[in-house]
């Protein structure tokens, strides 16, 4: 049996289709990846402020901000960034809201 995806073309057998392993692989990961997987690409959205507050893991954060992991560290640490909190024994979270205001002082600075 072939695949008929556009991605992996006519001649991939169905057991190494791309699509096929990349829906399996997701299927079973937590809801976080499912996510990442659904925002791969900037939108719109990004640049307009949540409605909702909730809690932002690091990923979505350096979406949000351009800034990578030791750099956002880096700030914290300076007190020039909002404080990550603790939301389990090993993950750490922002409040949405405290990122938002953070970028729109940082916006505000530079008009």
């Amino acid at each position: 049996m072939r695949c008929n995806h556009s991605r992996c073309g006519a001649m991939t057998p169905v057991l190494f289709c791309y699509s096929i392993l990349v829906t399996s692989h997701y299927a079973h990961a937590a809801p976080r990846s499912v996510d990442m997987l659904s925002q791969t690409a900037p939108n719109a959205s990004d640049n307009q402020p949540s409605l909702e507050r909730h809690i932002m893991r690091r990923d979505e954060v350096e979406r949000k901000t351009g800034f990578k992991r030791a750099h956002i560290y880096n700030l914290m640490k300076e007190g020039k960034f909002p404080q990550a909190k603790r939301i389990g024994l090993r993950a750490v979270g922002w409040d949405s809201l405290e990122i938002e205001q953070w970028i729109n002082e940082r916006l505000a600075q530079q008009a």
